[in-house]
């Protein structure tokens, strides 16, 4: 008598054809499950997604998720923050907007990876105003950044030459114990190379660099 495979085996055929690059016979694979009268489960939607969000499949994921939805299946945090990191790496960020926007729509909490990729991605494009509003947005809703959320709000401001608002931010840090990494201490070598502003900012340094070495 024939095994008749189950979601967990569609699931882990399903990561290893994607982690091989077989997208297409990845998707064939989906709708074969569907077929069998089997319907995928969160970890299915997370490997689907997060399989072609990595291979840069971002239109074939956007339309998983909206069949996803359309089937009345709810997504999870986890499955938002692979779908909208996507987009942002792909330079759909007004579109990783309005799906970070339908979150809380969907009853559910943006989490400091949320937050934090977009944010990145703010700060990647130069909207350094709007990248501050959402740490404030961030904060007051009790979501505590973290030091990658801090690294790269530092990193959009030193690129554009906004020093007084990074050192600001080492202060918030320092202030609220976040352990700087070497990204940390590389943002903040840029700081102090910025021709004729390094040295009026040399007095945040010494604290951060302590953290580091011990």
């Amino acid at each position: 008598m024939g095994l008749i495979p189950n979601t967990v085996t569609y699931t882990t055929l399903l990561g290893g054809l994607l982690g091989a690059g077989s997208v297409r016979a990845a998707l064939t694979l989906v709708n074969e499950m569907k077929a069998s009268g089997l319907s995928p489960d969160r970890i299915t939607y997370i490997t689907l997604l997060d399989g072609l969000c990595k291979r840069n499949y971002i239109a074939e994921a956007i339309n998983v998720f909206q069949a996803m939805v359309n089937s009345n299946f709810q997504p999870c945090i986890q499955i938002y923050n692979i779908l909208i990191d996507g987009l942002c790496k792909d330079g759909k960020i007004e579109m990783a907007k309005k799906l970070f926007d339908c979150i809380s729509d969907s009853g559910l909490v943006p989490d400091v990876i949320t937050y934090t990729v977009m944010i990145n991605s703010l700060c990647k494009e130069g909207l350094m105003e709007e990248a501050n509003k959402l740490f404030c947005k961030m904060e007051e809703n009790g979501c505590v950044p973290d030091i990658f959320t801090f690294n790269a709000i530092l990193r959009g401001f030193v690129k554009i030459n906004e020093m007084q608002k990074a050192v600001e931010f080492l202060h918030m840090m320092d202030k609220r114990d976040v352990s700087p990494d070497v990204d940390t201490i590389s943002t903040v070598v840029d700081v102090l190379s910025k021709e004729g502003q390094g040295l009026q900012f040399i007095e945040c340094i010494p604290t951060f660099v302590r953290k580091v070495h011990e």
